[in-house]
């Protein structure tokens, strides 16, 4: 009596080929949550203040390299207004949607789509 055992590789090779793809993907759902999220938050202000409406609507998420991408708030008071300044008080938007945005499930979901 013999026992045969027969390895076939082909899945995890093909898990190790599109893995920097799956985690490049991954990068930039995360990104694209963390800004969605940091729109919301984003204060409004006045509605006689369109400043407050273009901080909302100039978040992007751009490339920095493979896998890595930077969630940018274009507006001139982007910075002043999530750090504040002397004369304002901050209204964090940005960090609290990193702080409340994990990471972990967009890079898993990427990589089982690789597994199955």
């Amino acid at each position: 009596m013999s026992i045969k055992v027969e390895l076939r590789l082909s899945r995890l090779r093909r898990v190790l080929q599109g893995e920097k793809a799956a985690i490049d993907r991954g990068a930039k759902a995360y990104a694209e949550a963390v800004k969605d999220l940091a729109s919301q938050l984003a204060p409004l202000g006045d509605t006689d203040e369109p400043g407050y409406v273009h901080l909302r609507d100039s978040g992007e998420v751009e490339p920095i390299q493979s896998g890595a991408y930077k969630v940018v708030f274009h507006s001139d008071h982007a910075a002043f207004v999530e750090f504040g300044t002397a004369r304002m008080a901050a209204q964090p938007y940005l960090t609290p949607a990193t702080q409340r945005v994990a990471p972990l499930p967009f890079f898993a979901r990427e990589l089982a789509k690789l597994v199955r």
